[in-house]
Order: C-alpha cells, then structure tokens, then sequence
C-alpha cells in the first residue's frame, strides 16, 4: 500500500469514527527525502455528535529511526562479542580448573610417599637399625 492509500486509509477510517493513534508511514518531503511519519487522528464532531472533520497530527520522526536502528545493530554486534568473551572466560576457567587438578592429583603422590615415611620412622625407629632409617631419610623427587 503506498503513503497516499495508508493516508486515505487512515483519515477515512477517522472520519468514520474510527481514530487511530501512531499509524505510521513513509512519504517524502518537500526536498524529495524520504520521511517517516507517525500520525495521530482524531474525530471532529459538532454539538450534535456529527462527524465534521478530522485532526491529524504526524512528526517527522525519520532520524530518531535512525538513531534507533543503529543502536539496535551496536547492541547485536556488542551481544556477540560478550558471547564470544564469555565462551573463551568458560574454557579459560576449565583449563585453569583441570591444571589445578592435575597439580593436585601429581603433588599428592609424592607427599603422601613423604608422609608414610616420615610416619614409619617415628613409629618404627626405635625398631630400625640406623642404616634402614639413613635410607629411608634418603627422599627423592623427581621433576
């Protein structure tokens, strides 16, 4: 439907009673330009209730559409880039998590090896002739 049937339209269904609020269509301007148009109609009635005419008022509102699309686009483009931030904090955070599990699992072995020793001398020294301890006492990490 073109700008002039959607004014028809929407002064023809005012002048039935019928009032619309923000019927928006794109027409030109004077300078040729391309313009968009919200409308508002209203009724006019004499004392009789009799439909006299209508009351049409629209406001170029052509830049704030603009402004409005341009700002929706920044919103997609930002709302895919935190997407794409957060993907790589996510798998960030799980090689962080399994390094610390593989360090904790690695240094575990080695101290729990360390502890038994150092239990075993305490209980069984006395029992141990002095050479088993000196071997014992002979800890060794390899890295």
């Amino acid at each position: 439907m073109s700008s002039e049937e959607s004014t028809k339209k929407a002064i023809g269904n005012a002048l039935k009673g019928n009032q619309s609020t923000n019927f928006e269509f794109i027409t030109r301007a004077k300078d040729g330009r391309e313009v968009i148009l919200p409308v508002n109609t209203s009724t006019r009635r004499d004392i009789g209730g009799k439909i006299t005419g209508v009351l049409a008022v629209g406001q170029d509102v052509t830049g704030l559409v603009g402004y409005r699309n341009g700002l929706e686009k920044k919103v997609v483009e930002r709302t895919l880039k935190l997407k794409e931030a957060l993907k790589k904090e996510k798998k960030l955070s799980e090689l962080k998590s399994g390094f610390v599990s593989t360090v904790s699992h690695e240094s575990r072995m080695p101290l729990s090896t360390i502890n038994f020793i150092i239990g075993a001398i305490k209980k069984y020294g006395t029992k141990m002739e002095p050479s088993e301890i000196q071997e014992k006492q002979k800890i060794r990490l390899s890295i």
